[in-house]
């Protein structure tokens, strides 16, 4: 079964709190939340703390090398029976790559363009401690 990264926003924790923290620290206080919760049973309460990011034309699949290295990890989800992590530095730089060697030579200039701001919109997410990935 093919599994993609679909981006999030997390919505739990707000933005002017997030500041004031590292991105360990975030990360640590959202799986302390919700480690009792099984988000893909609870759709309800999933769709309250996750805001799906659209449009998105970045498509990495969950088994490129780079990106399993980090989800073979399962302390990196943020509950047992949940498929949610949040993007640190290096699962970034990961992304960044990989659509980076997809080769802008094979896409259009409009393309192009569209990545490039969805590349924008992750690391300003990634920036303000929101950008949370889940496996689908």
């Amino acid at each position: 079964m093919s599994q993609e990264l679909y981006f999030y926003q997390q919505e739990i924790i707000p933005e002017k709190i997030c500041r004031n923290f590292t991105h360990k620290e975030i990360n640590a206080a959202i799986k302390s939340l919700l480690k009792n919760y099984d988000l893909e049973e609870n759709e309800n309460l999933r769709n309250e703390i996750f805001k799906e990011l659209e449009p998105n034309l970045i498509n990495i699949s969950a088994y490129d090398e780079s990106i399993e290295k980090f989800t073979k990890k399962p302390t990196i989800f943020v509950t047992p029976k949940s498929r949610f992590f949040m993007v640190d530095s290096k699962i970034l730089a990961a992304i960044e790559s990989i659509v980076m060697s997809e080769g802008k030579s094979n896409r259009s200039e409009d393309m192009n363009i569209q990545i490039s701001n969805d590349l924008s919109i992750l690391k300003d997410l990634f920036d303000r401690k929101l950008l949370f990935i889940n496996l689908q």
